[in-house]
């Protein structure tokens, strides 16, 4: 996701204690430049097109349960389940930062532009591939259909985070005028209470089947993963020796309880084992997060890192397309075919957004 974030310049050693008792001047968000910021989205990046090239759900589901395939399938998923959640810490750490004086209206003008353009774009496109789907396989076009995804916010199955992430932009400066005088204690229990929220819904649609209505509203499941890019990343910076043990026994937590699910009730209900709501998927992205952050960048690889950290939006946004293409040659289940493929979508992806952000007209889709 993308682009949401502002580009940084230096790193931010000092560890706050607390919030409000230590705060940095305000400086101009477009001086600041992170590198590591840069790592880590273009590597969620890489692993969101990863999970969807490979088709990790579908295979998930039609693969024999205990098979050798099966396990493999169930121990990626679990492995990639923190990739999207990072966006959103992300985002949290930038636009929660006690340093940045906040002009509201300049703001909300700037969040308007980023995400208005590209979610316009983008949903016209994926349902014009959907009608151009239906065509080619001599169906009716369904109108009535693609209205009632934009309504839910899933035009196309990966764009329901353009229509969740306008939430969290709305609220952002609410969320800000708290934490600037939160205390390290009480944001540790506000991002904590954020998590049980989510959690405890996440456990109601899974108990009950409740279908998700709209991604439109669904933001404050997400408060907690923002909350937390705020608090590991500039107030607790936990050591990375723990983290890793947290992102491997969470990861093996969730694959091992989906492998359980699915024997015991379906593959299909498995995969709600790997929702953002579960606590193992949770613990494995705050501890990806911390590493992430720890990620030291050479000075030789920061300039190109930059430009492809920054389009990172525009990869998660075009490489359904690239990958829709792709599939109507073929189908592969080969892992050397599969991991080319892999490869090929990733750069595709990031060649067609670095040449549309070198047309002015179209350089605010991406």
């Amino acid at each position: 996701m993308p682009g949401q974030h502002p580009p940084v310049a230096i790193e931010i050693p000092a560890m706050r204690r607390s919030v409000s008792a230590e705060r940095s001047p305000p400086r101009d968000p477009a001086v600041v430049h992170e590198s590591w910021v840069d790592a880590a989205r273009l590597l969620a990046a890489f692993l969101i097109v990863s999970v969807h090239v490979l088709n990790l759900d579908r295979r998930f589901q039609e693969l024999p349960v205990g098979s050798h395939a099966w396990i493999a399938v169930d121990f990626l998923t679990a492995a990639t389940r923190w990739a999207l959640p990072l966006f959103v810490m992300v985002s949290g750490y930038f636009l929660l930062d006690p340093g940045r004086e906040l002009d509201w209206q300049t703001y909300y003008a700037r969040r308007v532009r980023r995400i208005l353009w590209p979610l316009l774009a983008w949903t016209l496109l994926y349902l014009a591939i959907v009608a151009c789907d239906a065509a080619l396989a001599g169906r009716p076009v369904p109108i009535a259909a693609m209205l009632t995804m934009v309504i839910k916010g899933t035009p196309y199955y990966h764009l329901w985070y353009l229509y969740m992430i306008p939430g969290l932009y709305l609220v952002a400066p609410f969320v800000k005028l708290a934490t600037d005088r939160m205390s390290a204690g009480q944001l540790h229990a506000a991002t904590a209470l954020c998590f049980a929220v989510t959690v405890f819904s996440a456990a109601i649609d899974g108990l009950w089947s409740v279908p998700n209505a709209t991604y439109i509203d669904d933001f404050p499941r997400y408060l907690g993963y923002f909350l937390a890019g705020h608090l590991l990343g500039r107030v607790w910076r936990p050591k990375a020796a723990p983290s890793v043990a947290v992102l491997l026994i969470s990861i093996l937590l969730a694959a091992g309880l989906a492998w359980t699910v699915a024997l015991t009730l379906s593959p299909a209900r498995a995969l709600r084992v790997f929702g953002f709501g579960d606590p193992a998927v949770i613990a494995m992205s705050l501890a990806a997060f911390v590493l992430t952050r720890r990620l030291a960048v050479a000075v030789s690889y920061r300039v190109w890192l930059a430009q492809a950290g920054n389009a990172s939006l525009g990869i998660y946004l075009v490489h359904p397309a690239i990958l829709d293409v792709l599939r109507h040659w073929s189908y592969p289940n080969a892992v050397p075919v599969l991991a080319s493929q892999v490869i090929a979508v990733f750069l595709a992806s990031v060649l067609v957004v670095l040449g549309v952000q070198q047309v002015p007209a179209l350089r605010r889709i991406v």
